[in-house]
């Protein structure tokens, strides 16, 4: 009976990160500016495959070239999927973005769920999941095409099979991450294998024939797919080494201060559930139900000093919180910090969290002495009371905090609203020829080609997207989409809002006009 229900609790919990995960993307199905190269690519290779000369990022580069690896994996998938279900669906190019993404989301939950089954179907996999779950950014951004979210795919199952200690795999999936999807991956590689060389589960000549032997694999096979598609030898994430931490540039998009991760990234990530973490090392949980009942005036109640402050799960939690914090302290050193740049210690600092949350079941829910029975101990009593109310007040709060943010979120996109307010408009406006503008505000808020596609007849124009002096001619386009409410011979016919806030005194989400849709007159 106990197997079942917690076989029950399992697929509930993984329901839930599912449902979280898949909401998010139904609510914000557009892109910003950080997501445009691999979703711009994904539509390039999905439609035009591999050898085509017409590819969006030899107009738009970015800054540094990125890695092909990822977008690869989602068009053949796509093709797949579009070419199974072509005689039920017939696919237009917004439900192939959708697709895309939705594939994404299922590989990134596939490394989630693998590693809550390698903690040995422990109700710690569970709460992993359910944490996970109602926490905002990790559900959010499983769909979000950036090379963090891939990197964090292949980093999951890295962990599965440290959790399953098998220590030479997961510092393969550590290599692969860092040589083909994420650079900065390398920090983390250091401080695990670091450890693992410490503990001894690693020797020094076995780590390097495993890191060149894998980086060299690694390199074939995204140095060969991502020079064919940029047309010149390169390696992408070498690139972005070399420019964000050789040359410094990444401190060109600003600097925080060196506690920014501490003080501000992981608690708004995690919200309530980080004061779980420490209790998955200290037994506070043990020492607080022992001190509760000493109080109540049970004889029998175990005395708070028998309770030692650590047992062995907390050496066990040690063992990889160590490495994970020694992670975040190294990132801290580079100025500009983000918290999709901590993807990589969320899953780890989800597990300990969990953990704190186990201590708590076991104290309501272990199984009680025979002496004790047929009524529950005093100590199990006042244990279920404060599990309720940890479960209350960290998961539901963060639920709904997460919620919030997700609400928020969605104003973040006006660029994309505005292009399918387009799509509705002109769909009444047949045989009329139709250019349309986009200028950068709208282009890095949600314009993605696959929308640009999903208009068929219609001319898109970037010119001058990269150039401050662009002086539009307002005689050539029949429409624009512009962060400017005022342009001669148009006017407009539709505003997105962004720049969202919550604004608590009026406890509402207020935003700005940010984007107009404008017609020619």
């Amino acid at each position: 009976m106990a197997d079942s229900m917690h076989l029950l609790s399992r697929r509930l919990a993984q329901c839930l990160l599912f449902g979280t995960s898949f909401y998010f993307l139904i609510l914000c199905p557009h892109s910003k500016v950080e997501e445009s190269f691999q979703l711009q690519a994904t539509h390039d290779l999905y439609y035009n495959g591999w050898f085509a000369e017409n590819y969006d990022h030899f107009e738009y580069p970015g800054v540094v070239p990125r890695s092909f690896v990822g977008p690869s994996i989602l068009a053949v998938l796509c093709h797949i999927i579009t070419a199974a279900l072509s005689s039920f669906v017939d696919w237009n190019p917004l439900q192939v973005q959708f697709l895309a993404r939705f594939l994404l989301l299922m590989l990134i939950l596939w490394g989630w769920f693998r590693l809550a089954a390698s903690t040995n179907n422990s109700w710690r996999g569970t709460y992993f999941l359910i944490l996970t779950a109602v926490q905002f950014h990790m559900p959010f951004y499983a769909s979000r095409m950036l090379p963090n979210t891939f990197a964090l795919g292949v980093i999951l199952h890295a962990y599965a099979s440290y959790q399953s200690r098998d220590i030479k795999r997961a510092a393969v999936g550590l290599v692969v991450a860092t040589a083909i999807f994420r650079c900065d991956v390398i920090l983390l590689l250091f401080c695990f294998g670091l450890n693992w060389l410490f503990r001894r589960q690693l020797t020094i000549v076995g780590a390097l024939q495993l890191g060149i032997t894998t980086g060299a694999i690694c390199l074939f096979f995204t140095v060969t797919l991502d020079s064919h598609l940029w047309k010149y030898w390169v390696w992408p994430e070498g690139v972005v080494f070399y420019y964000n931490t050789v040359l410094g540039k990444s401190s060109d998009w600003g600097v925080s201060p060196w506690h920014f991760y501490c003080t501000s990234a992981i608690p708004k990530a995690m919200l309530l559930t980080i004061f779980l973490v420490p209790m998955s090392v200290v037994r506070i949980p043990e020492k607080i139900v022992s001190i509760a009942a000493k109080i109540v005036g049970r004889r029998k109640a175990s005395p708070a000093g028998n309770i030692h402050w650590f047992d062995a799960t907390s050496y066990q939690v040690l063992e990889y919180l160590i490495p994970t914090v020694c992670f975040i302290a190294l990132y801290s050193f580079l100025g500009h910090k983000e918290v999709r740049f901590l993807f990589p210690a969320f899953p780890l600092l989800n597990l300990a969290a969990a953990t704190g949350l186990e201590r708590f079941h076991n104290l309501a829910f272990g199984r009680a002495n025979a002496k004790d029975k047929p009524h529950l101990s005093i100590e199990r009593t006042i244990g279920r009371y404060l599990y309720i109310a940890v479960f209350i007040n960290c998961l539901l709060t963060t639920l709904l905090a997460s919620l919030i943010f997700a609400h928020i979120s969605k104003h973040n996109y006006p660029g994309g609203h505005a292009i399918r307010f387009l799509k509705e408009r002109l769909s009444n406006k047949k045989n009329s020829i139709t250019k349309v503008h986009i200028d950068v505000a709208s282009a890095m808020t949600g314009v993605s080609l696959f929308e640009q596609r999903a208009l068929p007849g219609v001319i898109f124009d970037k010119a001058g997207y990269e150039h401050q002096s662009f002086s539009r001619k307002s005689e050539e386009y029949s429409h624009l989409l512009s962060e400017d409410a005022e342009v001669a011979g148009f006017q407009i016919i539709s505003t997105s809002p962004g720049r969202p806030r919550l604004d608590i005194r009026r406890r509402q989400i207020v935003t700005e006009d940010t984007i107009y849709v404008l017609e020619r007159i």
